[in-house]
């Protein structure tokens, strides 16, 4: 049996075709803003640079760890991206989430409460149950990643997001 070109390029052609498409096209990121612990607004509509979303509560367990490190990671890499630790629970009070900050060494400037999950549900509207940390990378008014650990596919992510 021979290979005929003639038989396949139609599939060919059509795959090329829906890579053009949306099916494969990046999802755009939602329009929101929200204010830090320090009452500074974070408007995604006029963010012009990369950012990130780190979506987090007190009692999640690898969130110790990898709130640091992100944040040191970014500081490092991508000074100029905005980082924001959005916790998405009305348990979590601003005053809780101060002192994890704190506990963290993490400057309270980074963290945001969201009692009622807004941002969280723009992002995943569909989504009934939510799994902590969702880190969530942002560039050209896409969402260029969505990550549940700051692994080696994440921080090569954020490479990728950062140049």
């Amino acid at each position: 049996m021979s290979f005929n070109v003639f038989r396949v390029w139609p599939l060919y052609l059509c795959l090329l075709l829906l890579s053009q498409h949306s099916l494969f096209a990046k999802p755009p990121s939602p329009d929101f803003w929200i204010s830090n612990l320090e009452r500074v607004r974070f408007d995604s509509r006029q963010q012009s640079t990369p950012y990130v979303l780190s979506f987090f509560f007190i009692g999640c367990v690898p969130c110790v760890t990898e709130i640091p490190a992100l944040y040191n990671w970014m500081r490092s890499n991508a000074p100029e991206a905005e980082l924001l630790f959005i916790s998405p629970l009305k348990a979590d009070s601003k005053k809780d989430i101060e002192r994890y900050a704190t506990q963290l060494q993490v400057p309270k400037s980074y963290f945001y409460s969201d009692p009622f999950g807004r941002v969280l549900k723009k992002f995943f509207p569909e989504q009934t149950k939510s799994v902590f940390p969702t880190l969530v990378g942002v560039a050209g008014g896409e969402v260029a990643f969505l990550q549940h650990a700051l692994d080696e596919e994440t921080l090569l992510a954020l490479q990728k997001l950062v140049n």
